[in-house]
């Protein structure tokens, strides 16, 4: 049977079960074996096993050989390390130590948490690598830029002169602004080392004098999220 992302479950003789994602495998052999044993069978016998696995990949961008989508395997976690690795390694104006990880949040549905990932194999070995898990995106920026990714028009890294003061709401709109399914109230600043800064954006353009509109630093991340609604 093939177990689908988001609807219920179609079982001989039981009919629809809710969708199993995020049971174990003894969770649903025992909900199969319970509502069989209900209505049909005195002693249900009920064996699964896991024929193979959906597509499952995280994503590696920014200052990278090869960018793109690594795959992952259940039975053999992938790092953060090990998918750079595998997507060809660094650039040389790669900024390793402002590498970071955007994973979704599970306490606040459609935004993002970011997980700093280790800059050395020193590093990771005392416990500062990531194992990925599934839609995890891995950036690496560039020493002298900073990068619109998400719910832009143009995603992608923009170059930061000295001379000129780069704000967020300044980069959003060189990326083209934001696409119709964006979330502007919750743009996210990700800074190396510090926690990612929510910065209400459709306040910035509506004028508000209350609104922060910060300045950004060579090495800094603006994402933007998708709209809940």
């Amino acid at each position: 049977l093939l177990v689908p992302m988001d609807e219920s479950l179609s079982f001989p003789l039981i009919g629809e079960l809710p969708s199993p994602i995020g049971w174990t495998l003894s969770e649903l052999r025992w909900e199969l074996k319970k509502r069989l044993e209900r209505d049909f069978l005195k002693l249900a016998v009920v064996t699964i096993s896991i024929k193979e696995f959906g597509a499952r990949q995280a994503f590696v961008m920014g200052q990278i050989t090869k960018p793109g989508a690594v795959d992952l395997d259940p039975f053999h976690p992938v790092s953060a390390l090990q998918a750079i690795g595998q997507a060809g390694g660094l650039k040389e104006e790669a900024n390793p130590s402002g590498a970071f990880i955007l994973r979704d949040d599970p306490l606040r549905p459609g935004m993002k948490v970011s997980l700093a990932v280790a800059s050395t194999i020193a590093a990771a070995k005392d416990g500062g690598d990531i194992v990925l898990i599934a839609g995890d995106v891995i950036v690496v920026p560039r020493l002298d830029r900073i990068y619109v990714v998400g719910q832009v028009n143009k995603s992608g890294a923009l170059d930061i002169s000295s001379s000129d003061r780069m704000t967020v709401s300044k980069a959003i709109s060189l990326a083209g602004g934001f696409t119709r399914f964006s979330s502007e109230s919750g743009v996210l600043l990700v800074r190396s080392d510090q926690p990612a800064q929510v910065i209400d954006v459709h306040a910035i353009f509506g004028g508000s004098s209350t609104a922060e509109d910060p300045s950004l630093k060579p090495g800094d991340t603006v994402y933007v999220p998708a709209s809940r609604f």
